[in-house]
């Protein structure tokens, strides 16, 4: 039954190998897509086999590595479809392997899943961090992500007891990407301190900061500019988005004060992109802080062969002294804003 079933499957990969060779080099390449368009597959054809795919990698027989996660993933995908729940029990039995075609499946299905399911998964490997983002990604479309911020914020206080900064890194920029509170403006003004020594985590919290909008910070993040002499350029970087993500006028000054010191500083390769960025973050916000322009009709003229501001010579003539006279009478009347 397994066997014949992967035969089925593996055929159509065949049929798309055979016409579209061109496009799909590999076989992998091809059973991706013959699962693709094989969607209803299990659930029209063979709906009884799939429990034999739900299961330990053993049940699968020879098949290699590649095949065999991604028949499982299918096979999920269409009963996470029917409504099969998921438990942690049922979870924590398989292999790291069977999880990550549970959670691609589930991706695929775009299934909700539970959130203390879902953050329990941080931290195993990068992987499962790249699927639980993918799966979060899914209930953030449908605005179901107020559960996640407690199960979220024990499971950051479990990996900083274990100090391991790659996860916590990877728990922080997850929070930061879908604006999930876990915590708040002090916490992580000590926790700056507390990991300065850590790039990762550092530059994951200020990543954070700039997300959630801690305008709290602003006098901490305009010192760290200040006397970012030293810092690395990733530093710099994250601190020059922050402040840019925040919008405060008040860091108009700071970052001045930074181009400034930058123009001074060898400015070739990396330097040279940061004052790049730098320019154009000034010029983001001395535009927002630019008076915004009265609403009404702009009248312009286009086309005068002449000199407008020196009437009476040469072509200019009457017409320039009549156009003057009218742009200013026009300026005055109400509901035009610029002549």
């Amino acid at each position: 039954m397994n066997n014949a079933y992967a035969k089925k499957v593996l055929k159509v990969a065949q049929y798309l190998h055979d016409i579209c060779t061109h496009k799909l080099p590999d076989r992998y390449a091809v059973l991706r897509h013959a699962l693709f368009l094989s969607d209803m597959l299990l659930e029209s054809i063979y709906p009884s086999e799939r429990s034999m795919f739900l299961g330990r990698e053993e049940n699968l027989g020879a098949l290699d590595t590649l095949t065999r996660i991604s028949l499982q993933e299918f096979a999920w995908s269409q009963a996470l479809r029917d409504g099969q729940v998921l438990t942690a029990d049922t979870v924590n039995s398989l292999t790291h392997g069977e999880r990550t075609a549970l959670f691609r499946g589930a991706v695929r299905s775009q299934t909700l899943l539970d959130a203390q399911l879902l953050v329990d998964q941080l931290g195993s490997s990068d992987t499962l961090d790249v699927l639980v983002r993918d799966a979060l990604a899914v209930q953030a479309a449908t605005g179901c992500l107020a559960d996640f911020a407690a199960p979220l914020r024990r499971r950051f206080e479990e990996m900083k007891q274990h100090s391991n900064p790659r996860r916590l890194a990877s728990l922080l920029d997850i929070a930061a990407q879908y604006q999930i509170p876990i915590l708040e403006a002090p916490e992580v003004e000590d926790l700056l301190q507390e990991w300065e020594g850590q790039e990762r985590v550092y530059l994951a919290l200020l990543r954070y900061v700039g997300s959630m909008g801690f305008r709290d910070l602003l006098e901490m993040l305009h010192d760290l500019l200040d006397q970012s002499t030293g810092l690395s350029l990733a530093r710099r970087f994250a601190l020059i988005d922050v402040l840019a993500q925040i919008g405060d006028s008040s860091s108009l000054a700071v970052l001045e004060r930074f181009a400034a010191r930058l123009a001074k500083e060898e400015t070739a390769g990396p330097r040279r992109v940061l004052c790049q960025y730098l320019d154009g973050t000034l010029g983001a916000l001395r535009a927002a802080e630019a008076p915004s322009p009265p609403d009404g009709l702009v009248i312009a003229q286009f086309v005068f062969l002449g000199h407008i501001g020196r009437p009476g010579k040469g072509d200019s003539g009457g017409l320039g002294v009549f156009l003057t006279s009218l742009g200013d009478a026009l300026a005055g009347v109400p509901g035009i804003a610029h002549v």
